[in-house]
């Protein structure tokens, strides 16, 4: 694995609060051999689509908590505030 890709497993490992020691439990393996693959030391397609699992896992619970972000109401005295308040007239006028 690259560099840039053992950064976001190790990424969303921490998001999700996942350890390599679970992992290689979870798996019945070394903590040191998960530890290889994620380094890029070693390949394991089994630990590779379990690592591909987690990091889907994590993409779906980022995006979640974005949604959900935006689904909160403007305050008044947000930039957006005005902005929705023009679209609403708009519609209505129409």
């Amino acid at each position: 694995m690259d560099k840039e890709k053992t950064i976001k497993i190790k990424i969303s490992l921490l998001r999700l609060g996942v350890s390599q020691a679970q992992i290689a439990r979870d798996l019945g393996l070394k903590r040191g051999t998960v530890n290889g693959v994620i380094q890029g030391r070693g390949r394991s397609k089994r630990i590779e689509a379990y690592l591909e699992t987690l990091i889907l896992q994590d993409q779906k619970m980022s995006l979640s908590k974005n949604l959900e972000r935006d689904k909160k109401p403007l305050r008044k005295g947000h930039p957006e505030f005005r902005k929705g308040q023009q679209k609403i007239s708009v519609i209505s006028e129409g």
